[in-house]
């Protein structure tokens, strides 16, 4: 985690919008992707499935930061939840199944 928030220490603000490729994320959208990652462990010990485009249902969005605070403020707040529940977990918990659906 360490490491991982270095990298979003560096994150330059007024480059958010840039994309390394035309097809890409942009800066902002790849740096909420990683600023928010940290809160799927706690989705998936909460959960058993976990469905990204619920038929019928609203797709998950993923977050884009508009400052290096914020994805350094998320951050920290995703890692304080999953360290949390990784600490609380169960054997059980741990060792049952999880699913990732689209749809």
């Amino acid at each position: 985690m360490a490491n991982t928030r270095k990298t979003l220490e560096r994150v330059p603000d007024g480059k958010l919008g840039w994309k390394p490729h035309e097809k890409s994320m942009t800066m902002g959208r790849l740096a909420g992707h990683i600023a928010e990652l940290p809160g799927w462990a706690a989705v998936a010990l909460d959960k058993d499935v976990f469905d990204v485009a619920p038929p019928g249902g609203e797709s998950y969005r993923g977050m884009t930061i508009r400052s290096r605070q914020e994805a350094l403020e998320v951050f920290d707040a995703k890692v304080a939840e999953a360290r949390a529940m990784l600490a609380k977990a169960t054997d059980e918990q741990l060792m049952s199944n999880w699913t990732l659906q689209a749809g």
